[in-house]
């Protein structure tokens, strides 16, 4: 069993369940799995594949769940930067 298919027994008979709560509003199973899946449309349109990676610099917002589970749904590798590092500097050796 992969992610992709625990997630979707998450879903069974409860896509209208609360899932999340977030900045105030409530989103059911039904929603985040809606709002991924545009997601995952939008990356698929842009040429994104199975296997490829997908780099996001975002801060904690719902938007970074529907990215990861779209990743998920793609099979395309998910690579979160910290946007705490945002002035750390890097030193080639």
């Amino acid at each position: 069993m992969n992610l992709r298919q625990l997630f979707d027994l998450s879903l069974v008979n409860r896509r209208d369940e609360i899932a999340l709560e977030w900045a105030g509003s409530e989103y059911t199973f039904g929603d985040i799995d809606a709002r991924s899946n545009r997601v995952a449309n939008a990356l698929r349109a842009g040429g994104i594949q199975q296997g490829d990676r997908v780099a996001v610099y975002l801060a904690n917002r719902i938007e970074l769940i529907d990215i990861y589970l779209a990743c998920v749904k793609l099979g395309v590798i998910f690579v979160p930067i910290n946007i705490l590092y945002a002035n750390a500097r890097c030193r080639i050796s």
